[in-house]
């Protein structure tokens, strides 16, 4: 077994071809059984000949059954190095840039998510579906729950289910770093609107379905790079892009001169202009706008910052953020595949990354954080190939 590739699969090179493998760690030295298609092969495990000596074992009963992790028979350590060449691989794959000084930021690896979406069946059963399946794999009863989830929603989880019977379908629970308990779709239980979170001496109310980061030990370390990076001085007219609830707008119009914050989700613009209004910012602008079809701000812009759903930016976007020329762009994705696809997009056009750090927000998944700035011209720490 050679490598971990984006997806979280093992992948293995035999005379019939590329093979990628689940639940695979490097150095590997398995037995396998493979799907019909052919280049790549999809395989799973059927005998380990030999481990791996960065394999251990994994200490949730439902690893391998339960699609939540991808990682919990690796060891942490070894995690961080995969994911950080899971990134420098998709970028000198997908982009043609070959990327030095990679910084990484560690999590504790459990429980730390706090946001969960919990699935029922028809029996009652609760838990998450299997992998690539819509059939519930129902939470451990002899244990604490899941080990990637915060313990105080395990905790409630737990006690809702000797209370509540369900039926087929779902529901959310949510914490924060107070120990506060937000939840929606529980029968007989009333629902929460919003979440409500800290950071740098702010508070932020967030819609119970609204997108905040799921690592309550990480958040914060997250908000402080990304600040970090857009160097945000009080001349800079700062935009941000994909702005959510203003969880980087709000923090960044505290040093910047003003801040548009452009988002799509009218509930999080909604939230938004709340949390400027309690944190008592006055020079941010909240629009809801699909900024992938542009965003429509005729001042001089300094700096830009992204933040995108998985599909990452579209052309256009790409297009109009470089015609307007900012000296900053800093972009974070949680998909280094799209990430990769738009830096060597951005490149063309003229942009180059200057500083890149992967924040481990999803711990024992195969998911990726990335932050990155990039400087208009070629101070680069990456080379194109």
């Amino acid at each position: 077994m050679e490598k971990i590739v984006n997806g979280g699969f093992g992948l293995a090179r035999t005379e019939d071809g590329v093979c990628l493998i689940l639940y695979a760690v490097p150095g590997d030295l398995l037995q396998v059984e493979c799907s019909d298609s052919i280049n790549p092969k999809f395989c799973w495990i059927k005998k380990i000949e030999k481990p791996s000596i960065h394999r251990i074992e994994s200490n949730c009963p439902n690893f391998t059954a339960c699609g939540g992790c991808d990682f919990q028979n690796m060891e942490y350590r070894y995690e961080l190095e995969m994911k950080k060449d899971i990134v420098i691989e998709d970028m000198k794959r997908i982009s043609k840039i070959e990327l030095d000084n990679v910084e990484v930021i560690h999590s504790k690896p459990d429980y730390y998510r706090n946001n969960v979406q919990f699935k029922a069946d028809e029996n009652g059963n609760v838990g998450f579906f299997r992998k690539k399946s819509n059939e519930v794999v129902p939470l451990p009863e002899k244990s604490d729950g899941c080990l990637i989830i915060d313990q105080k929603i395990n905790t409630f989880v737990k006690e809702v289910r000797k209370a509540v019977k369900f039926k087929k379908g779902g529901f959310r629970v949510r914490s924060n770093r107070e120990g506060i308990i937000y939840k929606k779709g529980i029968p007989g239980i009333e629902d929460d609107s919003y979440c409500f979170y800290n950071a740098l001496d702010m508070k932020f109310r967030i819609g119970i379905d609204d997108f905040f980061q799921v690592n309550n030990y990480l958040y914060e370390d997250w908000l402080r790079i990304v600040i970090d990076y857009i160097d945000p001085v009080n001349r800079d007219l700062v935009v941000d892009l994909f702005a959510g609830s203003g969880f980087i707008s709000i923090p960044v119009a505290k040093k910047a001169g003003r801040v548009f914050g452009m988002e799509i989700n009218g509930s999080a613009v909604k939230n938004a202009k709340y949390n400027a209004k309690i944190n008592e910012v006055n020079n941010v602008i909240f629009k809801r706008v699909d900024v992938n079809r542009g965003f429509y701000v005729k001042d001089k812009i300094d700096k830009v910052v992204v933040d995108p759903p998985r599909l990452g930016m579209s052309r256009l976007l790409i297009d109009e953020i470089t015609e307007r020329a900012p000296e900053i762009i800093v972009y974070v994705s949680c998909n280094s595949s799209t990430f990769s696809r738009d830096v060597g997009l951005l490149y063309k056009k003229g942009y180059s990354i200057d500083k890149i750090t992967v924040v481990d927000l999803f711990p024992r998944t195969a998911h990726v954080e990335v932050i990155a700035r990039l400087l208009k011209g070629d101070k680069w720490i990456a080379k194109a190939l």
